[in-house]
């Protein structure tokens, strides 16, 4: 090998990074951090905006993620933490790194590079996307959610007494043998979907529009699971149909309350009741639903679930 020959070879070795040591070059990288704060509001919502900003560091090398949960629920821990398993990647993690950050936010992305953000490649959508009814029906939407699918499975895993709670709601829904569909029926408080008119007519709406999903259905064959929280709603359906759904706190006085930590022990009995209405919803053969952070993630854990909205709720935005 002549001289130039070498220094060409060394050159191009060096360039590509195959001169670095070899067991994780990332793990000695000088890392960027991002602090991400919560931002006082829902637990999927603060979920969401984790996912985003997972998605821009894996996709911007030399960034580092603090997911930082302090203060969501009132809470003065990392409420993350006592779900979520600890992250076993060194540019993302739960636990403060100890390192001053470049950057402290509670908001999305958006300051990093749009190219990297999968709500932004939502074309002709702007703004918090996720709370758009247009975001169910656009081309783009299967692309938003398979974007975010690998980031899910690959980092938010279960703490195991959530697991077994998710596994037992699922068993619950595969014990009759006759049932062989299992639509999913998603409605938050009355409240929460912008653009509709809040009177007692509200659940009438709902129970029509459940009514028309099952119109075409083998009653006998089908199933519903519900995951709401009014009590009312689910006593409606009882009453016609086969429903699955979690034994938790509900409302029957009111259409417009929220999970809340007025009827709740503790942060953690909340979360692990909404992660376990989320979970079985992603198990279903199709949802019907209003626009929130909690269906959006849904379609994120199954990209292939069909998911439409109600007709009462298909023009309402989400909070």
């Amino acid at each position: 090998m002549t001289l130039f020959n070498f220094l060409t070879f060394l050159f191009f070795f060096t360039l590509n990074g195959v001169a670095k040591p070899l067991n994780n070059p990332r793990s000695k990288e000088v890392l960027k951090w991002i602090e991400l704060k919560s931002p006082q509001s829902g637990f999927f919502s603060n979920l969401m905006l984790t996912l985003e900003w997972m998605y821009v560091v894996k996709k911007n090398r030399g960034l580092g993620l603090y997911i930082s949960m302090e203060g969501l629920y009132g809470s003065d821990s990392n409420l993350f933490e006592q779900v979520f398993e600890s992250i076993q990647d060194s540019a993302i993690t739960f636990k403060d790194p100890k390192k001053i950050p470049f950057l402290k936010t509670a908001e999305f992305p958006l300051c990093i590079d749009l190219r990297f953000i999968p709500s932004s490649h939502i074309h002709g959508l702007v703004g918090f996307v996720y709370m758009k009814p247009e975001l169910y029906k656009h081309p783009d939407f299967h692309l938003f959610r398979k974007r975010l699918y690998p980031i899910i499975h690959k980092y938010i895993r279960l703490k195991n007494f959530i697991k077994e709670k998710i596994d037992a709601q699922i068993n619950q829904m595969r014990e009759d043998t006759k049932i062989n569909k299992t639509i999913g029926i998603h409605v938050r408080s009355a409240q929460h979907y912008m653009g509709l008119n809040l009177d007692n007519n509200f659940l009438d709406q709902i129970e029509k529009d459940i009514d028309e999903v099952m119109k075409n259905q083998d009653i006998e064959k089908t199933q519903l699971y519900v995951a709401t929280l009014n009590a009312n709603l689910i006593e409606r359906l009882k009453r016609k149909y086969k429903i699955i759904y979690q034994k938790m706190p509900r409302f029957e006085d009111s259409i417009h309350q929220d999970w809340s930590l007025d009827v709740y022990h503790s942060p953690i009995e909340l979360m692990s009741d909404v992660i376990t209405d989320a979970w079985a919803l992603s198990h279903c053969d199709e949802i019907h639903c209003g626009v929130g952070n909690i269906t959006t993630f849904v379609s994120c854990l199954n990209p292939l679930l069909t998911i439409k909205l109600l007709k009462s709720l298909e023009n309402c935005y989400g909070r």
